[in-house]
């Protein structure tokens, strides 16, 4: 009987001692990201100048999320703010982004990691979602009777004329992220909005790069004569479906043109 309470006593010690080393192990993770990032937000055209790969630097802090997301969601304080994260209404799939200076026109350039939670609990993370540097702000459920499909609506600035909105559609699938789904028109999963403001006459630019979704219907209204509307397949190829008034209606499956 003693013998069974000594077991049973370091086994506690054991657990405790665990779970304390895994709690300290993630503080320390985050407080080293917190830290990588907030040198990254301090960099500028200066850095640039000065040699310094900062593009080097931003790869290897996202190396250090992707590798945190695996194991648990990211909360930072509030001082940390080249970092945001977005989720799902039913919490199934989040967005984190991480922002650094371009050292130029452009402003701060946004990478997006995509985290999704598994049945067992357990997380999947994707780093690289077709090379698109983009903020994503929303995360909507698709209406579908028999799939899991969210919609990702970001925005990013591309030179000092341009802006670029893209909606992204993904798919989650037992334990797997769909990247590559069929969304619009039945071909791609990415549809880009590159909105030219000097295409606007009096500088009246309206809402800039904005995608709009109501009642299963994505809006793109009011473009102007230089604007490009497309939709990028997997391969990175383009087609054109630009429309004075670009309206497309979630059917349940795809995206179609109205």
């Amino acid at each position: 009987m003693l013998i069974l309470k000594t077991m049973k006593h370091s086994l506690l010690i054991f657990l405790i001692s665990f779970i304390h080393f895994n709690l300290l192990a993630q503080k320390n993770d985050l407080t080293e990201l917190s830290e990588s990032l907030y040198s990254l937000d301090t960099m500028s055209y200066k850095d640039y100048a000065n040699d310094i790969n900062v593009d080097s630097i931003a790869l290897v802090t996202g190396q250090k999320i992707i590798e945190i997301l695996k194991e648990q969601v990211i909360k930072l304080p509030d001082s940390i703010t080249n970092f945001t994260s977005i989720s799902s209404i039913d919490s199934l799939i989040a967005v984190y982004t991480y922002s650094y200076s371009s050292g130029g026109t452009r402003g701060d350039i946004d990478i997006p990691v995509i985290q999704w939670r598994k049945k067992d609990g357990s997380y999947g993370v994707l780093g690289k979602i077709f090379g698109l540097e983009i903020m994503f702000y929303e995360i909507f459920k698709l209406p579908s009777s028999d799939k899991d499909l969210y919609m990702l609506i970001g925005n990013e600035k591309c030179d000092g004329r341009t802006f670029e909105a893209v909606a992204y559609v993904v798919q989650i699938e037992k334990n797997n992220l769909i990247v590559d789904y069929p969304a619009f028109l039945n071909q791609s999963p990415v549809l880009i909005y590159i909105d030219d403001v000097t295409s606007y006459s009096n500088d009246d630019y309206g809402c800039i790069a904005c995608v709009n979704y109501d009642n299963n219907t994505l809006s793109i209204i009011n473009t102007g004569a230089d604007d490009e509307i497309k939709i990028m397949s997997p391969d990175g190829n383009f087609t054109d479906i630009k429309q004075k008034n670009t309206t497309l209606y979630f059917n349940g499956t795809t995206f179609i043109l109205k």
